[in-house]
């Protein structure tokens, strides 16, 4: 397709107009199926929170950080976390622990 002329313009904005409606069907579609699900009382996404395996290793990573002997590449390795795991766990365990003594 040739843009410089006058038929080569027409015929590309032509195609990009059917690329935009197309692009709008598939959105209004899929806002209309979430609209729907939602009236069912369905709710997308991921559960907020860890799960109960994951808050048992949270405060194991936690009490593991405490004890001085161990570095946190081996407590990754005890674990099988990954290092950003290691420290989103740490924040939890701490944060559930100060609300705790704080009741």
């Amino acid at each position: 397709m040739d843009t410089t002329t006058i038929q080569g313009r027409l015929t590309f904005n032509i195609f990009a107009s059917f690329a935009e409606f197309e692009r709008e069907l598939i959105r209004e579609r899929t806002m209309a199926g979430l609209k729907a699900a939602r009236e069912k009382g369905r709710v997308g996404g991921r559960k907020p929170g860890l799960s109960a395996k994951n808050k048992s290793k949270a405060y194991a990573a936690y009490t593991m950080s405490k004890d001085k002997n161990m570095n946190v590449s081996e407590i990754l390795k005890v674990l099988k976390i990954s290092k950003a795991s290691y420290y989103r766990y740490i924040e939890y365990a701490k944060k559930k622990i100060d609300e705790k003594e704080k009741k």
